[in-house]
């Protein structure tokens, strides 16, 4: 069996067996092996693998040693090029990143280890190579324009990996009497946005640092010019945006949600996008005359919006619910429901409300896109192509789409379906550069040429 081991920067494996031949049980089957369940896999961020062998009952010395490996699955095998000859560790630089299944086989007199490995075979072990740290960007920092009653700061960021942690985010700020990085919130979900209220002993000039970490341990950094807090004795009018860098979208992946709605096409909005105009007013207040209980659906449709904003989740949900048991048949207030929903991690509510939508809508791009969402995060994979595939039927040329398709095959261990889903986006018009970006980036760690 394979234990992880940690040593001189390498990603290290150990193999303990018998020498002598042991016949493999699998190399008659045919067909790709289902995916590993993650508890199975070794995640390595480093391009070197080392693999320490130990011979239990060593009486000859070894003739040869060699290591083979998948990158789809166990549909075909290939040996490894070994920089270390017969003896352990085994080292071997892998061709690119992805997930690899490997098999390890000695010979010596008495003969081979095993049989080399067929389709179908069952790796030794198998590991999850990444060298890609996150890609993150700091959107924007900028003071509420309540500040001086409520001291606070809306931060957005785009963080895009295909292996992000659960809660990938964390949040430091640095003043002029602090000197060092003090958290602010660790372990936030990627949402795109955090409100902080500044606390009244911290004024002057702040940095604030935002931290993405991923499953294999990278984490990149970035952090944002100085900002100026002014004191709370000092009423200073605060500018709209002192940190406002050029608008894009929030790269997604399949096991990263949407959090902002479009009520005017029912459909998401980029979560990297500024927030509407407006957003720093209290709550929309009800019609007057109107009585408590009795504010139309659109007036508790705009207060769950105004909530949901701002991160306040629970708040949103409540507000929608209130929409939806006055008019049951609006669908936007639907759409952002199950959107907080998943915010929330309520993955299978959030999923029962897309699919009440498309039992009465079954083309609403905005509840299909959410549910094949809900599907991979679940990694119900085959289930969130089949929606995926739904969605492209309703819009052919919609680039996002076609993004998580070829991401769902990926995980579903199929680089053809894959790369041929991202290739169809060089074909759409008007695609935005950072979607042209994120696929460019895929083609390279995913290309055509299996060999090494």
């Amino acid at each position: 069996m394979f234990t992880n081991l940690a040593a001189e920067a390498f990603a290290q494996i150990l193999l303990a067996f018998a020498a002598g031949p042991t016949p493999n049980s699998l190399a008659e089957s045919t067909g790709a092996l289902p995916a590993p369940r993650p508890e199975f896999v070794r995640r390595i961020r480093t391009e070197r693998v080392r693999v320490d062998f130990v011979l239990r009952n060593e009486r000859e010395p070894l003739t040869d040693v060699a290591l083979w490996y998948t990158d789809d699955l166990s549909q075909s095998w290939k040996r490894a090029r070994l920089s270390s000859g017969l003896d352990s560790p085994a080292i071997w630089e892998v061709p690119r990143d992805g997930l690899y299944g490997l098999f390890l086989i000695v010979v010596n007199a008495a003969g081979a280890s095993a049989l080399d490995p067929t389709p179908g075979t069952a790796p030794h072990q198998w590991v999850l190579v990444d060298t890609a740290p996150p890609e993150l960007k700091l959107m924007s920092v900028r003071r509420d324009r309540r500040f001086a009653e409520n001291r606070r700061l809306l931060i957005r960021w785009a963080a895009d990996d295909l292996r992000l942690t659960e809660r990938p985010i964390d949040i430091h700020f640095r003043s002029a009497t602090t000197k060092t990085f003090t958290a602010i919130e660790c372990g936030l979900p990627n949402s795109g946005a955090f409100p902080w209220n500044v606390p009244g002993d911290v004024n002057g000039e702040v940095v604030i640092k935002i931290a993405a970490h991923d499953e294999v341990g990278h984490t990149t950094e970035v952090t944002s010019e100085p900002l100026a807090i002014p004191d709370d004795s000092i009423a200073t009018p605060a500018p709209d945006s002192p940190v406002d860098e050029p608008r894009i979208a929030r790269a997604e992946s399949p096991g990263n949600a949407r959090s902002d709605t479009d009520p005017r096409n029912a459909d998401y909005a980029p979560a990297g996008t500024p927030l509407p105009e407006g957003l720093d007013r209290e709550p929309p207040e009800p019609p007057p005359g109107a009585k408590p209980g009795e504010r139309p659906a659109m007036e508790r449709f705009r207060q769950g919006t105004w909530h949901r904003q701002r991160g306040e989740w629970k708040l949103a949900e409540e507000r929608y619910r209130e929409a939806l048991q006055s008019d049951p048949g609006m669908t936007p207030a639907r759409l952002d429901l199950a959107g907080v929903l998943f915010k929330q991690r309520r993955f299978d509510e959030a999923g029962q409300e897309y699919r009440r939508i498309l039992a009465e809508q079954p083309e609403n791009a905005g509840a299909l896109r959410g549910l094949a969402l809900v599907q991979a995060t679940n990694k119900e994979y085959q289930s969130a192509r089949d929606t995926l595939q739904r969605l492209l039927t309703v819009r052919p040329k919609d680039p996002e789409a076609w993004l998580y398709l070829g991401d769902v095959s990926i995980f579903m261990g199929d680089r053809v379906a894959a790369r041929t889903a991202w290739k169809k986006i060089e074909s759409i018009p008007n695609v935005a550069p950072d979607i042209r970006e994120r696929v460019q980036k895929r083609l390279v760690i995913y290309p055509a040429d299996d060999s090494p």
